[in-house]
């Protein structure tokens, strides 16, 4: 167990870990100042302790599971991390959208459909496999919270609808294309999948929970 996690934090060489610091502080020169404009940078703490914790052990045992027939025992390297918080970058943006807003039905509308394009971008690349075609339709169960409340989603405007999905859209093609296509021989693009995916989830849970948690003291 503790090898599994702490292979996250291992890397190959210089240049692989030049390669991975260097993505994680583009990544969150984005993501935090989105946090800070709306106001969740404790959202965006949990969710790191999350990244930090559970999903350097998703990522090493999807990844050994999946690549298994290969002979693999282990994998090393921090991106499948990296790519858990690019899954959940698109919540960000909706709330800076609009920062007013409490309720996530809109932000799992938009943010579900990365499910379908993912699943299709990485079926064109050539990874098809059942484990894949799952998590595509897991990530896409998060649709099913659109009318989670109708209520306060009905007073939110379409022009916020349109830009939450339009930015979605755009990130999840160009991410699989960087994390899946565009990638060098030996790269374990299986732990950036589960990464993206896990990334997305675990923001969704934390998201859900905060929700219930708020209706409850009120």
């Amino acid at each position: 167990m503790v090898q599994l996690y702490l292979s996250n934090f291992v890397h190959g060489d210089i240049p692989h870990l030049a390669n991975n610091i260097l993505s994680y502080l583009l990544l969150m020169l984005f993501i935090f100042p989105l946090a800070v404009s709306a106001g969740k940078q404790r959202i965006l703490r949990i969710v790191s302790i999350l990244f930090l914790t559970i999903l350097p052990l998703l990522v090493s045992v999807y990844s050994i599971a999946t690549l298994g027939d290969m002979g693999a025992e282990t994998v090393v390297g921090f991106s499948g991390v990296i790519a858990g918080y690019a899954g959940a970058l698109p919540f960000f943006i909706a709330y800076h959208v609009n920062e007013k807003v409490a309720d996530i039905g809109v932000e799992i509308a938009g943010t579900s459909l990365m499910g379908l394009e993912l699943g299709a971008v990485l079926w064109l690349a050539g990874l098809r496999r059942w484990s894949i075609v799952l998590l595509a339709v897991l990530s896409v169960v998060g649709l099913g919270f659109a009318g989670y409340d109708r209520q306060v989603v009905a007073k939110i405007g379409r022009e916020y609808e349109v830009h939450l999905v339009v930015y979605a859209l755009i990130l999840f093609a160009a991410v699989p294309v960087t994390l899946f296509v565009g990638v060098g021989a030996g790269t374990n693009v299986y732990g950036h999948l589960i990464g993206l995916i896990g990334g997305f989830l675990l923001m969704l849970g934390v998201l859900l929970t905060r929700r219930v948690a708020i209706q409850i003291v009120t």
